[in-house]
């Protein structure tokens, strides 16, 4: 019935539905390690997909404006409650939305399928959560300044490492900036989002591919996550245009 509803929600809005290709000779469209598999007739490695995404650009560059795709992907990777190395996901692209034309649509088809199967409110892990209220929109460096005390729109890589330190985050060896901000936001404060809560304004350094952010900061880009009790449910970002 969610399916349905997704596919009724979109077909609506006039995108397209389309299949695109599982196994592929360049996977991409995220940051995961693939399941690897042989073509025997051309004697060629492929990779079972990660995502859909560079296909689907494809398309929208091939100037098909609306499409989607609902799929199977695959991440040869770990396991626990919130992922699966065989998994469904939407994804879908609109020529000239950015990320706050997307954070509408994405509230909106979220609502029609909680109503299509009488889940409005749901409970987890013992809260009572609503999906028919506004979505919260909060900045990713004022939730963690929140979080945590600092102002980190004016902090230091060695800063970043004592606070790291100092809340007991495991970090990679040699973790830049960026992974480190990540790192924080993941552990202390993702799993506070219990309530609809899109995560906006993320900074370039965690992700290099979206659109500088039109307030002209240079650190910022135009980026969401969707967070509704304590995990991810969406990722979306305006696209990075600007050939050079």
């Amino acid at each position: 019935k969610i399916i349905n509803s997704i596919r009724k929600f979109l077909d609506d809005k006039q995108f397209l539905e389309v299949e695109t290709p599982i196994l592929q000779p360049l996977y991409g469209g995220a940051n995961a390690r693939p399941f690897v598999t042989h073509h025997n007739t051309l004697d060629q490695t492929l990779y079972m997909r990660i995502a859909d995404e560079l296909y689907l650009k494809r398309l929208i560059i091939g100037g098909f404006e609306k499409v989607y795709e609902i799929s199977k992907n695959f991440r040869n990777e770990g396991m626990d409650r919130n992922h699966n190395p065989e998994f469904t996901m939407l994804e879908f692209y609109c020529a000239y939305m950015d990320y706050e034309d997307c954070m509408d649509l994405v509230e909106n088809l979220i609502k029609n399928a909680a109503k299509e199967v009488n889940a409005l409110v749901i409970n987890v892990d013992g809260r009572e959560v609503d999906l028919n209220m506004t979505f919260h929109r909060k900045k990713f460096m004022e939730l963690l300044t929140e979080k945590l005390g600092y102002d980190f729109n004016d902090i230091s890589e060695d800063q970043l490492k004592v606070i790291c330190h100092e809340k007991e985050i495991e970090l990679e060896d040699n973790a830049n900036f960026g992974q480190m901000l990540d790192a924080l936001m993941g552990e202390l404060v993702e799993p506070s989002l219990i309530e609809p809560t899109f995560v906006i304004d993320y900074p370039k350094v965690i992700s290099p591919l979206a659109k500088m952010h039109r307030n002209g900061d240079p650190n910022l880009v135009e980026r969401f996550e969707l967070f509704i009790g304590g995990s991810e449910f969406a990722n979306s970002f305006s696209e990075l245009n600007d050939p050079m």
